[in-house]
């Protein structure tokens, strides 16, 4: 049985579409607009159990997963969501204890992630040129005890990037093309780079330099979401759906031929 104390982090779910992340603290107060819950009610309650509003509405007390926490995020920039995220998980083939190049920061939603699934052996090395949006990641991920194996890079990585021997590059700029070769320098042979892009100009562009720069493998994806509602009376696509995002392109590190 896991109990809840003070300072976890609690997800309260109203049961259909509301819910809240907070750091559980005595003295502190939930404010909603189906009334407010003191949190001290929360301490010595087993997760997955229910605390009232002040108002009489039940709201379920839950674990947050990783997702949970970083659509808690401040976004100053547009974000990668999960749906893309994963395929770039499974494409670059990201695993724990790899070492990870990140370029393009934002506000650290893919940073998170990468962190998370290379774990406490892995390594993230994040690039961000803009300051004020490589603050707001750090401050995203340190409110919820995330990336401490993340070390934040205030650099243009299209000049170049310091590390070596690196698994993965993943690139999520307006002009992935300019770190491409810099990301080929810094990935071991037959290592990977992932791209996020909006636009087929961009996609275009990628794969051309890719191309040039000695990528092999190159795929470009994209992925649409739509829910399913499903109850007693009806099941059936939501109204809304996450459609276009982006495109995920990737492809992997060949030697080149006169060197092999």
């Amino acid at each position: 049985m896991h109990v809840i104390r003070e300072n976890d982090l609690v997800l309260f779910y109203d049961g259909k579409r509301r819910k809240y992340v907070r750091t559980v603290r005595v003295g502190d107060r939930l404010e909603t607009d189906l009334g407010y819950i003191d949190m001290q009610a929360a301490i010595g309650k087993e997760v997955g159990s229910t605390v009232s509003t002040s108002k009489g509405v039940r709201f379920y007390l839950l674990k947050p997963t990783l997702t949970d926490l970083i659509f808690t995020f401040r976004r100053p920039t547009q974000v990668i969501y999960p749906k893309d995220a994963g395929l770039i998980l499974l494409e670059a083939d990201i695993r724990p204890g790899m070492k990870v190049v990140e370029v393009g920061t934002g506000s650290g939603f893919l940073t998170a992630i990468l962190s998370e699934y290379v774990g406490p052996e892995g390594r993230v090395y994040t690039y961000e040129y803009r300051r004020e949006f490589l603050l707001a990641a750090k401050r995203n991920l340190s409110r919820h005890g995330l990336g401490s194996n993340v070390e934040f890079k205030l650099k243009d990585a299209t000049r170049g990037i310091d590390e070596r021997d690196v698994d993965v590059v993943v690139i999520d700029i307006a002009d992935p093309w300019n770190v491409l070769r810099h990301a080929w320098e810094a990935l071991k042979p037959s290592g990977r780079f992932a791209s996020f892009s909006p636009t087929y100009n961009q996609v275009e562009k990628t794969c051309i330099e890719a191309s040039k720069v000695g990528f092999i493998m190159l795929h470009t994806f994209e992925v649409l979401v739509r829910d399913i509602i499903s109850d007693e009376t009806r099941t059936r696509p939501a109204s809304r759906m996450i459609a276009h995002t982006g495109f995920v392109t990737v492809g992997r590190k060949a030697v080149p031929p006169e060197e092999s």
